[in-house]
């Protein structure tokens, strides 16, 4: 079985032997290049080839038969017994002086000279180097090769091959050629110098006649600025039906030279699946029907073409014009090879089957049915799925849904055999799913349950049965909202009875749950005064009396109010109590809010209060009209919030979102202020969302309803969006943090829904962690939308490293590690990979392992680096000032929560001593991960106040543990959204105390952190440049707290230059000792506040200059 390698063995070693009429090797008079004879080796011999990617007990290397050379690459050819196989192998050890010892088999020693052929064939140059030049005649006479008269019959296994003498012009040498009779030829040259020639010259005609005869193109000139697309001719045989061959040629363009945009546009073209085909094949056997199978002739000649596209003409057949001047094809109809040929073949397909009436599957594309009158079509009907489309299960979907849509699926395709469902729901669920259920009804196999049962299993996987007894307490307990209608109330109620188990008692339920929670005693008044109510007739009334009030409002032009106001205009108070001595308010005096204020024009207090007020603002009786404030033509207003009184305000105010230029803002509304007000920082939040906002000065003043003066900082003009309302109005800014206030000249020109305003709740923290509880889930989490992707150049030459040791003590947590990794389908195995990175194990504080791939000698080198900017942490800090309680959340494993996109994931293939594994997520150690990463996490929070993200690491806080609590919610409600997940025991809430990135934090400013305080004063005297370095590196990380710190570490910083000796003398053990001392008389750097006064002040010394 050898004999194949031992004649190609033979002809490779005697192209490389001298000879003496040439007077050189026959392969130099060829190639013109001496051989390499470094290679050579012992045909039989025994040698052992490396086995890569074995383990530490297994054998580095097999035995296995050396037995010939590959032409391609400099890999030898290695035979192996045991499986009867040949490898190319390149990392082989020799034994040429050892024969195998097979006593199983003999091999059979002696020489087959093979038939040789009649016919000559010109060589062209870059043949096969299997290959061997005669010897040529000697000058003045003829000489031959003289062959042996014996010949031997030629074994079976040879019968492909022959040995052939041709001449090569370039060398005027005979050359034995030895090839297979029936290879295939791989261009022109070889195809019309084969001894097949006549055949391939035939097939070729019948080609270019077929092109001509339907006008695939039209010869014309070159064009100007115009890429010409390459052809070649492929050839092959193929074999009819009784065994015999046709010999075929085909001109194809080389579509990878065609330029996207010019050449073509769209190239996607649909292709059957192999599941549809084996349904038609079942249907055809099943009910007795006759297949036809047809082969369209040069199909993709049949396609228009959408693009003006010029080929070079067809080699052998080309034509010039008159003037010499070269021609090319311009296609008219597609060609084989082009990026769009499928596409436009399948759009001509597509007219043509519904042109005859033939329908397309829903189901599959590629599949198109007719049908006519007889049984087998009305069955065809019955099994052919053309209505909806299953995919696979998403996890995002409720499980008893996808069951429901599944069942409709089966209903509308008339599916009714239990096996059929069986292996349709099988085929559709996805691997994951069919991986999760193979192992939820181990040891049975799914094809032995029914369709009922495996979706069962699944079911009680993912939808456990609830508590009937919590899911009644929260039937029994939940109450229609303001904002709800009747309609989503019942159908929420409906779905909450889902599993309660009412049974026939489910219509006497929802109705009581009607009437005890609808939330509006009009309603529920109506209810309880029908004798006989049952569910519909409760519907009908509910439904009747919301719809009236409705088309009441509407009627009326008026907006639905629940809570009746005091008009402010000139409207009097209720009569209910008496006038207020204090105040002249009409409420009981002893819950006055004045009764402990101090008069700020009278210093008085008490009695004197009204008193003075009324003296100075020359108000003779309590009855005066106090809500007529709003005098638009004077210079003072009343904005009577804008502080607050001793006494905490017990009733916490209502709250709007408002658009203001693009940038919503929560306002506080207060209809007893004139204008609408916002403070400094809301003002830079909103000149960042379309320029800065132009202030303009004003006369108005402010006072509070105690009488405080306030002068704003200026007016401007806003454009305001509210419920589909649009209005330019003006709004005041105040200097401060004050609260955002929505006046009485914005109510005039907006209509508030005040329906859905509701009061403010005090502050939970425990509800929005509650809310998003899912954040803390253990499953690792998934960025919607977004995948990163490793910019590589597809020229580079890929890089692979070998896997490196790993300490025996590590390997445990590396393999749990990867397992994990593995499970969460962050990495996959694979066999073979031309990128491979080693890994590089971190140590965590939890005593588990981090792995990150040495990417710096692999993808790092190659891959275009993104250079999205990493914030400093004073930015991170800045962004907090102001805030009086901090919180710190921590994505769990955050990168791996990024999908990397499908052409990046083999450059990142890591190799362990468990194998090749490739990443499916973003991983550690890419130079561009952190870059990738800053941009899409701030991309997804941006906007939100008094947030910082510094990679992983999101810190928020607000000037109120109210606003702190919003942004810490909108944070949580983004990141849920966006499928993000967080590690709890990491994560820090409203703490007035923080420590982060290396500072402790709190409304003050920050400070060092003490651990890394007492590491710098207990580090022990350097004993070398690196320890010094190490200890320089520790100490100016809180270098902006130690002023002159230049100076004070000259004599250290001394020892750092170039080639200075290490003197450790008495100047650097003082400078040394009072350089750890810095940090315990460390000040504090309070927060940037942009609005208050800053001064620069400069210093400089011999060792350094600082400001």
């Amino acid at each position: 079985m050898l004999w194949t390698y031992a004649v190609m063995a033979s002809a490779y070693i005697r192209n490389r032997c001298f000879n003496d009429r040439l007077g050189k090797t026959p392969y130099e008079a060829l190639t013109g290049i001496k051989p390499n004879l470094n290679n050579m080796h012992v045909f039989g011999a025994v040698c052992y080839a490396y086995v890569q990617g074995s383990k530490k007990l297994e054998p580095r290397s097999k035995e296995g038969i050396f037995v010939g050379y590959d032409k391609n690459s400099p890999a030898y050819l290695v035979y192996y017994p045991e499986s009867t196989k040949v490898e190319r192998v390149r990392c082989v050890k020799f034994f040429d002086s050892t024969e195998f010892d097979n006593e199983n088999r003999q091999i059979d020693e002696e020489i087959v000279s093979l038939p040789r052929s009649t016919s000559y064939g010109e060589q062209q140059t870059g043949a096969d180097e299997n290959i061997e030049p005669a010897i040529p005649p000697v000058e003045g006479e003829v000489s031959r090769v003289r062959y042996p008269t014996r010949t031997h019959n030629k074994p079976a296994y040879l019968s492909e091959y022959v040995v052939e003498s041709i001449t090569d012009s370039s060398a005027n040498v005979a050359i034995d050629y030895c090839y297979r009779m029936n290879d295939i030829p791989a261009c022109y040259l070889q195809a019309v110098n084969s001894p097949d020639s006549a055949r391939w010259k035939k097939a070729m005609d019948e080609e270019f006649d077929s092109l001509v005869s339907n006008e695939t193109f039209t010869l014309t000139m070159v064009p100007p600025n115009r890429e010409i697309v390459g052809g070649k001719w492929v050839y092959t045989i193929k074999s009819g039906p009784n065994d015999e061959e046709t010999y075929k040629a085909r001109y194809v363009a080389k579509g990878y030279s065609q330029v996207p945009g010019v050449d073509y546009h769209e190239t996607f073209a649909p292709t059957a699946r192999m599941s549809s085909i084996r349904v038609l094949m079942q249907h055809a056997v099943q009910n007795d029907m006759i297949v036809h199978q047809m082969d369209v002739k040069a199909a993709y000649l049949n396609a228009p073409i959408d693009c003006d596209i010029f080929v070079e003409q067809p080699k052998g057949y080309e034509k010039v014009k008159g003037n010499g001047k070269k021609l090319v094809c311009k296609l008219n109809k597609s060609l084989y090879g082009l990026k769009q040929s499928g596409r436009n073949w399948n759009a001509t397909l597509h007219n043509y089957l519904v042109k005859e009436g033939f329908m397309q599957s829903q189901a599959d594309p590629c599949v198109y049915h007719k049908f006519v009158d007889g049984d087998a079509s009305k069955k065809l009907r019955r099994n052919m799925a053309t209505y909806g489309r299953i995919d696979e299960y998403d996890e995002s979907e409720e499980w008893t849904q996808y069951v429901e849509r599944m069942d409709h699926y089966f209903e509308a395709n008339d599916i009714e055999d239990k096996d059929k469902k069986r292996s349709i729901f099988l085929s559709v669920i996805g691997a994951k799913t069919y991986k999760l259920l193979r192992g939820l009804i181990r040891p049975e196999v799914p094809n032995k349950l029914s369709y009922e049962e495996l979706s069962e299993a699944i079911k009680n996987h993912y939808v456990p049965k609830p508590s009937v007894i919590v899911q009644r307490y929260k039937f029994n307990t939940r109450v229609r909202r303001n904002d709800e209608s009747i309609s989503t109330f019942m159908a929420e109620l409906r779905a909450l009875s889902e599993h309660c188990e009412f049974g026939s008692a489910l219509d006497e339920m929802l109705r009581d749950r009607l009437v005890c929670g609808v939330n509006e005693d009009r309603i529920q008044r109506r209810l309880l005064a029908e004798p006989t109510l049952d569910l519909k007739r409760a519907l009908e009334i509910a439904h009747g009396m919301e719809t009236a009030a409705k088309d009441v409002r509407d009627l009326k032009g008026e907006m639905p109010n629940k809570h009746s106001m005091n008009k402010l205009h000139g409207g009097r108070h209720s009569d209910e109590y008496k006038e207020c001595y204090r105040c002249g308010g009409k409420h009981d005096h002893t819950k006055c809010r004045f009764k402990t204020e101090k008069c700020h024009q009278c210093e008085g207090f008490k009695r004197e209060t009204t008193k003075a007020r009324e003296k100075l603002s020359g108000e003779k009786g309590r009855d005066s009209e106090m809500n007529k404030v709003e005098q638009h033509q004077s210079d003072e207003e009343l904005a009577y919030n804008l502080f607050s009184f001793k006494d905490k305000e017990k009733t916490p105010p209502y709250r709007e979102k408002m658009t203001v230029n693009g940038i919503d803002i929560n306002m506080e509304i207060d209809t007893g202020a004139s204008f609408s007000v916002i403070n400094e920082k809301t003002l830079q939040e909103i000149s960042r969302g379309k320029g800065n906002l132009v202030l303009k000065q004003t006369e108005i003043s402010l006072r509070t309803y105690t009488g405080e003066k306030i002068s704003p900082k200026g007016i401007t003009e806003v454009v305001v969006e509210y419920n589909n309302q649009v209005s330019r109005l003006p709004l005041l800014v105040l200097k401060g943090n004050g609260p955002n206030l929505i006046g009485r000249n914005w109510l005039e020109n907006i209509c508030l829904n005040w329906t859905s305003i509701k009061r403010l709740a005090k502050p939970n923290l425990e509800e929005v962690l509650n809310k998003y509880d899912d954040l803390f889930t253990d499953e690792l989490g998934k960025l919607n939308g977004v995948t990163a992707k490793i910019y590589v150049d597809p020229s580079t030459k890929p890089i692979f490293c070998k896997a490196r040791s790993v300490p025996y003590t590590m390997k445990p947590k590396i393999e749990k590690e990867l397992e994990r990794l593995e499970r969460q389908e962050t990495i996959e195995t694979v066999q073979y990979s031309d990128w491979a990175t080693p890994v590089v194990p971190i140590m965590k504080l939890d005593g588990s392992v981090r792995l990150c791939g040495d990417y710096k000698r692999t993808v790092n080198k190659v891959s275009r680096l993104d250079a999205y900017p990493l914030p400093k942490i004073e930015e991170v800090h800045n962004k907090l000032a102001g805030g009086k309680t901090f919180t710190e959340l921590d994505l769990s494993h955050a990168y791996e929560q990024m999908v990397l996109d499908d052409a990046s994931k083999d450059v990142v293939t890591i190799n362990t001593h468990r194998g090749l594994y490739r990443y499916n997520r973003l991983p550690y150690g890419v130079s561009s991960a952190p870059g990738i990463f800053q941009r899409t996490m701030e991309s997804l929070l941006n906007g939100i106040p008094y947030t910082g993200i510094l990679l992983d690491n999101i810190l928020i806080s607000g000037p109120t543990d109210e606003e702190h609590l919003q942004n810490l919610e909108e944070v949580m409600k983004r990141l849920s959204e966006a499928g993000l997940r967080l590690k709890k025991s990491k994560c820090r809430f409203m703490q007035p105390t923080l420590e982060c990135l290396g500072y402790r934090i709190d409304e003050t400013g920050i400070y060092p952190v003490e651990a890394k305080v007492k590491a710098v004063q207990e580090v022990p005297t350097p004993t070398n440049v690196t320890e010094l370095k190490a200890y320089l590196g520790l100490l100016n990380f809180y270098g902006k707290f130690l002023p002159n710190l230049s100076t004070e570490l000259e004599p250290l910083y001394q020892l750092l230059r170039k080639n200075q000796r290490w003197k450790w003398n008495t100047e650097q053990i003082r400078a040394f000792e009072r350089s750890k001392t810095l940090l315990q008389s460390a000040t504090v750097l309070v927060h940037y506040d942009p609005n208050k006064k800053l001064t620069v002040s400069c210093d400089a010394s011999p060792y350094g200059v600082g400001a």
